[in-house]
Protein backbone atom coordinates (compact mmCIF):
# COMPACT_ATOMS: atom_id res chain seq x y z
CA UNK A 1 0.00 0.00 0.00
CA UNK A 2 2.90 2.05 0.86
CA UNK A 3 4.12 1.59 -2.40
CA UNK A 4 1.51 2.57 -4.42
CA UNK A 5 1.21 6.25 -2.64
CA UNK A 6 4.73 6.62 -3.48
CA UNK A 7 4.09 5.98 -7.33
CA UNK A 8 1.26 8.35 -7.27
CA UNK A 9 3.23 10.65 -6.02
CA UNK A 10 6.27 10.37 -8.55
CA UNK A 11 3.75 9.59 -11.57
CA UNK A 12 2.63 13.64 -12.43
CA UNK A 13 6.60 13.87 -12.48
CA UNK A 14 7.61 11.15 -14.61
CA UNK A 15 4.55 11.68 -17.10
CA UNK A 16 5.77 15.61 -17.51
CA UNK A 17 9.54 14.33 -18.03
CA UNK A 18 8.76 11.38 -20.50
CA UNK A 19 6.34 14.09 -22.44
CA UNK A 20 9.03 16.77 -22.58
CA UNK A 21 11.83 14.15 -23.86
CA UNK A 22 9.43 13.00 -26.52
CA UNK A 23 8.39 16.92 -27.84
CA UNK A 24 12.33 17.53 -27.18
CA UNK A 25 13.60 14.37 -29.65
CA UNK A 26 10.99 15.10 -32.17
CA UNK A 27 11.40 18.86 -31.88
CA UNK A 28 15.27 18.06 -32.73
CA UNK A 29 14.68 16.08 -35.89
CA UNK A 30 12.39 18.43 -37.43
CA UNK A 31 14.90 21.65 -37.01
CA UNK A 32 17.65 18.97 -38.44
CA UNK A 33 15.67 18.04 -41.57
CA UNK A 34 14.95 21.74 -42.25
CA UNK A 35 18.24 24.05 -41.44
CA UNK A 36 20.09 24.82 -44.33
CA UNK A 37 23.00 23.04 -44.84
CA UNK A 38 25.49 24.64 -43.83
CA UNK A 39 29.13 23.45 -45.66
CA UNK A 40 32.02 21.68 -44.08
CA UNK A 41 35.04 23.91 -43.25
CA UNK A 42 37.54 24.19 -46.33
CA UNK A 43 34.91 23.08 -48.96
CA UNK A 44 36.12 22.81 -52.53
CA UNK A 45 32.55 24.17 -54.40
CA UNK A 46 31.39 23.13 -57.29
CA UNK A 47 31.54 25.44 -60.35
CA UNK A 48 28.25 26.95 -60.79
CA UNK A 49 28.40 26.81 -64.90
CA UNK A 50 29.68 25.14 -67.60
CA UNK A 51 33.33 26.54 -68.67
CA UNK A 52 34.05 25.06 -71.66
CA UNK A 53 31.11 24.31 -74.91
CA UNK A 54 34.17 21.62 -75.84
CA UNK A 55 33.86 19.16 -72.33
CA UNK A 56 32.12 16.26 -72.62
CA UNK A 57 28.88 16.56 -70.04
CA UNK A 58 28.22 14.20 -68.35
CA UNK A 59 24.99 14.91 -65.52
CA UNK A 60 24.91 12.22 -62.28
CA UNK A 61 21.38 12.89 -60.04
CA UNK A 62 22.55 12.46 -56.60
CA UNK A 63 19.66 11.05 -54.75
CA UNK A 64 18.67 9.86 -51.09
CA UNK A 65 20.04 6.15 -52.28
CA UNK A 66 23.35 7.04 -54.79
CA UNK A 67 24.13 8.06 -58.04
CA UNK A 68 22.25 7.40 -60.80
CA UNK A 69 23.92 6.56 -63.04
CA UNK A 70 26.83 4.90 -61.19
CA UNK A 71 28.82 3.97 -64.04
CA UNK A 72 29.81 6.65 -66.49
CA UNK A 73 32.06 6.22 -69.64
CA UNK A 74 33.91 8.90 -71.33
CA UNK A 75 36.35 9.45 -73.82
CA UNK A 76 39.84 10.34 -73.07
CA UNK A 77 41.76 13.47 -74.52
CA UNK A 78 38.54 15.73 -73.93
CA UNK A 79 37.89 17.42 -70.62
CA UNK A 80 34.70 15.72 -68.93
CA UNK A 81 32.49 18.31 -67.15
CA UNK A 82 30.54 16.23 -64.28
CA UNK A 83 27.19 17.33 -63.49
CA UNK A 84 26.39 16.17 -59.90
CA UNK A 85 22.99 17.62 -59.92
CA UNK A 86 21.44 17.50 -56.24
CA UNK A 87 17.55 17.77 -56.52
CA UNK A 88 17.33 18.48 -52.35
CA UNK A 89 19.31 20.47 -50.08
CA UNK A 90 18.98 18.50 -47.21
CA UNK A 91 19.76 14.77 -47.70
CA UNK A 92 23.10 12.27 -46.37
CA UNK A 93 24.91 13.09 -50.04
CA UNK A 94 26.70 15.76 -48.89
CA UNK A 95 29.72 15.44 -50.65
CA UNK A 96 31.52 13.29 -53.25
CA UNK A 97 35.57 12.93 -53.52
CA UNK A 98 37.84 10.39 -55.26
CA UNK A 99 41.27 9.55 -54.47
CA UNK A 100 41.81 8.42 -58.06
CA UNK A 101 40.23 11.71 -59.47
CA UNK A 102 41.63 14.03 -56.47
CA UNK A 103 38.09 15.22 -56.28
CA UNK A 104 36.80 16.23 -53.18
CA UNK A 105 33.49 18.69 -53.53
CA UNK A 106 30.64 19.54 -51.61
CA UNK A 107 27.46 19.74 -53.16
CA UNK A 108 24.69 22.51 -53.06
CA UNK A 109 21.24 22.13 -54.38
CA UNK A 110 21.09 21.88 -57.75
CA UNK A 111 23.78 21.71 -60.59
CA UNK A 112 27.28 21.31 -59.45
CA UNK A 113 30.02 21.27 -61.57
CA UNK A 114 33.58 19.25 -61.50
CA UNK A 115 35.94 19.44 -64.62
CA UNK A 116 38.23 16.41 -65.07
CA UNK A 117 41.05 17.28 -67.42
CA UNK A 118 43.97 14.51 -68.93
CA UNK A 119 42.24 11.58 -67.75
CA UNK A 120 44.18 8.70 -68.67
CA UNK A 121 42.15 5.26 -70.13
CA UNK A 122 40.96 3.19 -66.94
CA UNK A 123 38.17 2.93 -64.05
CA UNK A 124 38.09 5.76 -61.42
CA UNK A 125 36.19 5.59 -58.58
CA UNK A 126 34.32 8.20 -56.67
CA UNK A 127 32.16 7.86 -53.44
CA UNK A 128 29.74 10.26 -51.11
CA UNK A 129 31.63 11.56 -47.98
CA UNK A 130 30.77 8.75 -46.03
CA UNK A 131 31.56 6.08 -48.49
CA UNK A 132 28.10 5.02 -48.51
CA UNK A 133 27.19 4.66 -51.86
CA UNK A 134 30.13 4.76 -54.93
CA UNK A 135 30.29 4.77 -58.56
CA UNK A 136 32.84 4.43 -61.26
CA UNK A 137 34.12 6.78 -64.40
CA UNK A 138 36.04 4.59 -67.21
CA UNK A 139 37.37 6.53 -69.61
CA UNK A 140 38.22 4.68 -72.81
Amino acid sequence: MNEVKKLAAVWPFLTVVLTAFLFGGFALFYIRDHMPEQPPDMAVFAQSTPQSAQSQIVTVDVRKNGFFPNHIEVQAGTPVLLNFKKEKGISCIRDVASLDLDMNVYLKKGDNYYTLDNLQPGNYEFHCGMYMYSGTVTVK
